[in-house]
């Protein structure tokens, strides 16, 4: 979003039968998680005041819920974040952040409850360097050891727990996301087990993937009574780099992934049954009768909540290689391989199916296929866009307007 990019009610909501504003009204709330604007600073806030703008149609009508993303890091955009959402609950230990414009509400962190579900927003970039002094990566952890102690008390009333965060816990898109993941996953894997975490939902990669109820690698492909913590990258609502390719295989733990732009949702029916969709809303080269197409459903059934008993915890490969090739199919849906005149679900995705594409049909027929997306890049995106993947910068991602809303969306029922 720029200060001239609007996208009122009156520009992307004409159509309300699909896509984020057709749930207005339906959900209870909107899960942003992180990146704004990109950025809430650019042009003196003025990118930032238009993405206030532009979120009103939603977040006038219901309660939008955030957390914070690597592209409010910066002293400036994270100043700006810090003001802008100050009216998010505000539990946090300490109560206060100091900002380039001051002392203020801290709202890296903190809890609610909603309903059936437990919330936790945390802030994921404490371990990539944000710090004011007072609250640092460990003044953070005691305080979630302690909000999620005080959860697991209150299960019988509120037996749901959702964690949401930016970064990844799991990801399997490429290099560079298995670093980061890493990093938080030492400390904060061992804490979703112990206190029965039911979700990890963040963003950061620009795309989507669910997984079966993993522990330390190791999964197990059944929804009901899951023994381990099941982790969603919800990070697909659009970027300026359009759509980011898969350059690793798909691991056994990955029930789904896709890489076209859409939104999650998460229908929490009782105390027992949770329902999600993945719904795609991707313009590029998908037919707009597939826009609001629900390319993801899963029903999670767990009868009794609480602390994960690691005896119990998934000891195998829920997809073991070399199994079953129409399960794999179905565990993708990646945006390129229609471009490349492939049906795009297929059952390898990344580096190894492209040159496995390649000596199957010889160089020529690869050459046109080249040729063929290289002239659409040029249609849809214009002569200055290349097929060379763009070198993330110290920022991470960087986004515009795509489907409907910069950033990475998750719908709440």
């Amino acid at each position: 979003t720029s200060d001239t990019e609007v996208c009122d009610a009156s520009v992307c909501a004409r159509n309300t039968s699909a896509g984020l504003v057709s749930e207005v009204g339906k959900a209870d709330m909107f899960l942003h998680l992180g990146d704004f604007g990109y950025d809430l600073d650019t042009n003196n806030g003025k990118t930032g005041d238009q993405f206030m703008q532009n979120i009103e149609q939603l977040a006038a009508k219901m309660p939008y819920m955030v957390n914070h993303g690597n592209h409010e890091n910066g002293a400036q955009s994270l100043a700006h974040y810090m003001e802008r959402f100050r009216s998010q609950p505000s539990n946090a230990e300490p109560a206060t952040f100091a900002t380039a414009n001051g002392e203020t509400t801290n709202v890296l962190y903190f809890s609610w409850d909603y309903g059936l579900v437990h919330y936790v927003t945390i802030p994921t970039e404490l371990w990539f360097g944000i710090s004011d002094g007072k609250t640092t990566k460990q003044t953070f952890l005691e305080w979630l050891k302690r909000d999620l102690q005080a959860a697991n008390n209150n299960r019988e009333n509120v037996p749901w727990i959702i964690v949401q965060g930016h970064r990844s816990i799991y990801c399997s898109c490429d290099g560079d996301c298995d670093g980061d993941a890493e990093a938080v996953r030492a400390d904060m894997e061992e804490m979703l087990m112990d206190h029965g975490v039911d979700f990890f939902i963040n963003a950061h990669e620009h795309n989507y993937e669910r997984s079966f109820p993993l522990y330390k690698g190791k999964s197990k492909a059944s929804l009901v009574n899951p023994t381990a913590p099941i982790y969603i990258v919800s990070g697909s609502a659009g970027n300026r780099e359009m759509h980011e390719p898969f350059t690793q295989d798909q691991p056994s733990w990955s029930a789904f992934r896709s890489n076209t732009f859409g939104y999650t949702i998460l229908w929490v029916h009782n105390a027992t049954h949770v329902h999600g969709q993945q719904v795609s809303t991707d313009p590029t080269s998908f037919p707009m009768s597939q826009y609001g197409e629900v390319i993801d459903d899963f029903w999670v059934v767990q009868k009794v909540h609480g602390p994960f008993d690691r005896a119990l915890a998934p000891q195998g490969e829920a997809f073991p290689p070399g199994g079953d090739a129409a399960g794999l199919q179905a565990r993708s849906l990646d945006h390129w391989l229609p471009l490349l005149g492939f049906d795009h679900r297929g059952a390898m995705a990344g580096e190894e199916y492209l040159r496995w594409l390649q000596t199957k049909d010889g160089r020529d027929a690869w050459q046109e296929r080249l040729g063929n997306l290289q002239q659409w890049v040029h249609e849809h995106l214009g002569p200055e866009m290349t097929l060379r993947r763009k070198k993330k910068d110290n920022a991470g991602d960087v986004s515009t307007k795509s489907s409907e809303l910069d950033g990475n969306m998750f719908t709440v029922y």
